[in-house]
């Protein structure tokens, strides 16, 4: 048996050769085990995006609208009013806790805030207020310019609405009005207490403001925001 300098082995057996034998053949691997793990998570991942991407595309596209310059001038407009009382009364709402209050005083700033929550911030602002400002904010795309101008003042509904719209929040207007006169009155820590319960009003309904804005973005159904019929 003599070796070849290249290729199979030749077996001689009395000078001749007999048979060939082939030289032994390493086992070729498939590719896909000879790349890492990490190469194939990577893949994984990319095929997901590819599947994932035109969904998410569309639901942009078909979903979320422009919000109009007019919207975010009104929008904006009633949302700094809220904040500016806000960062008046906050202060003002915080002396009794540094003062000091009784258990029965205690309970009571609790008791108001809870009350001025639900009829304040739930009844007033979310159920009422909140979707009729976002309402006129995006109807007054199609208003007259003198409108547009003062929209935070009609979001508010104090000019530019039915008659029942503009009785309503000018009488709403009055009350707060007389209201801080008579809190004003008050010493501490009731004022504060008072205070408190508007503090929860407002924030409830800075927060539903921007909820509702949200929800128009995204293309959802609007209130019914009560322009005058022309």
């Amino acid at each position: 048996m003599l070796p070849s300098e290249e290729g199979p082995l030749v077996v001689v057996l009395g000078g001749s050769a007999c048979g060939v034998v082939p030289p032994p053949v390493e086992p070729v691997l498939p590719v896909s085990l000879v790349q890492p793990r990490a190469r194939n998570s990577i893949s994984v991942a990319r095929s997901m995006v590819d599947l994932l991407l035109p969904v998410l595309t569309a639901r942009v596209t078909t979903d979320v609208q422009r919000i109009p310059v007019v919207a975010l001038w009104g929008v904006g407009g009633v949302c700094l009013v809220l904040g500016q009382a806000l960062c008046r009364l906050v202060p003002l709402a915080l002396e009794p806790f540094d003062a000091g209050m009784s258990s029965f005083q205690l309970v009571a700033y609790v008791g108001f805030a809870i009350l001025m929550g639900y009829s304040e911030g739930y009844r007033g602002f979310q159920r009422s207020f909140a979707p009729r400002v976002v309402a006129r904010a995006w109807g007054l795309v199609s208003a007259p310019l003198r409108y547009r101008l003062l929209a935070p003042v009609v979001c508010m509904g104090l000019v530019y609405g039915t008659r029942h719209r503009l009785i309503t929040s000018w009488v709403f207007l009055v009350g707060i009005v007389c209201l801080v006169i008579l809190v004003r009155i008050l010493s501490q820590p009731w004022r504060g207490i008072v205070d408190g319960g508007v503090v929860v009003g407002l924030s409830w309904g800075l927060v539903a403001v921007l909820g509702f804005t949200m929800s128009a973005w995204r293309g959802r159904p609007l209130a019914d925001p009560e322009f005058p019929v022309r």
